[in-house]
């Protein structure tokens, strides 16, 4: 008789109690396949989710992206919801991580912050508490950039999502510089994390049209294509024992850092790509 592989341990990083949408639907297909246990919630102690939004909020650098991307999140939200599918919950709600019934552990962790504010450590202690739960793997659902052993302290590592074509796009908002660039396609990634934050090891991608008429909108279906790359990478782990890199994304054929970082855009940028998703709106519903 052959012998049955066993679960999955599956420790998931998240910035408290709840977490998006697209992370639970995720959470949800784990939960219902007895091939995975989801048995740790690693969360991070030191996030204050209103200090953070108030400190956002009164942010005059990001100011204008804030205003222009809660008027296209408006329009966009109103014009597509009636086509979200019903398999995947919307990427702006926010679930709870209770309601999933699990058994699992949570283990609350106070990282080593950079002076930037954008490095995660972990101590030895949290490691240790970490370790101790004997991951097979971590899906990273919350935190910042993660350095250090961390990286290691589960079989097969950290797995995180980068929400963009990684050979033309470095950084974020996700979904929004392929529409203000008026990109063909938007990609998104799953990946291994290394210590090389843009060249970790790439488990897989996809790739799809942009959906210009609202960057809210194409960042909504890169989550939704996120839901369907971990789900299908963890299996493949569960059935194999092992994850087989995306082919040929492995040693890129070009430097990642002659692209350029993108970050939240200057006011004109903001402005201009509001205009551009108009346009192309009032373009769309006059076409016959």
């Amino acid at each position: 008789m052959q012998n049955e592989r066993a679960a999955i341990r599956i420790g998931v990083l998240v910035n408290g109690a709840s977490v998006a949408g697209w992370e639970y639907t995720i959470l949800q297909q784990l939960a219902s396949d007895e091939r995975f246990d989801v048995c740790a919630f690693i969360e991070d102690a030191t996030h204050r989710p209103l200090l953070n939004k108030f400190r956002r909020d009164r942010d005059w650098g990001r100011l204008p992206f804030n205003v222009t991307n809660q008027i296209e999140s408006k329009f966009s939200a109103r014009k597509y919801a009636a086509a979200w599918p019903d398999t995947i919950n919307h990427p702006d709600d926010s679930f709870t991580t209770a309601s999933l019934e699990l058994t699992a552990i949570t283990i609350k962790v106070m990282p080593n912050i950079s002076k930037s504010g954008l490095i995660h450590r972990f101590s030895d202690g949290d490691l240790g508490k970490i370790r101790e739960q004997n991951l097979d793997v971590m899906l990273r659902f919350g935190f910042n950039i993660l350095r250090g052993d961390v990286l290691t302290a589960a079989k097969h590592g950290v797995w995180s999502f980068h929400h963009a074509d990684h050979r033309v796009n470095r950084g974020g908002p996700a979904g929004f510089w392929e529409v203000a660039n008026r990109e063909m396609t938007t990609g998104t990634m799953l990946q291994r994390l290394t210590e090389d934050l843009d060249n970790g090891v790439i488990l897989r991608t996809a790739t799809y049209i942009t959906k210009r008429s609202s960057w809210n909108e194409n960042r909504r279906r890169a989550y939704a294509k996120s839901t369907v790359m971990m789900v299908d990478a963890l299996r493949e782990l569960a059935d194999t024992g092992a994850v087989t890199a995306a082919i040929g994304e492995q040693t890129p054929a070009f430097d990642l850092f002659d692209r350029p970082l993108y970050v939240v855009p200057r006011p004109a940028k903001a402005v201009g790509a509001l205009w551009t998703v108009g346009r192309t709106m009032v373009t769309d519903a006059t076409r016959f």
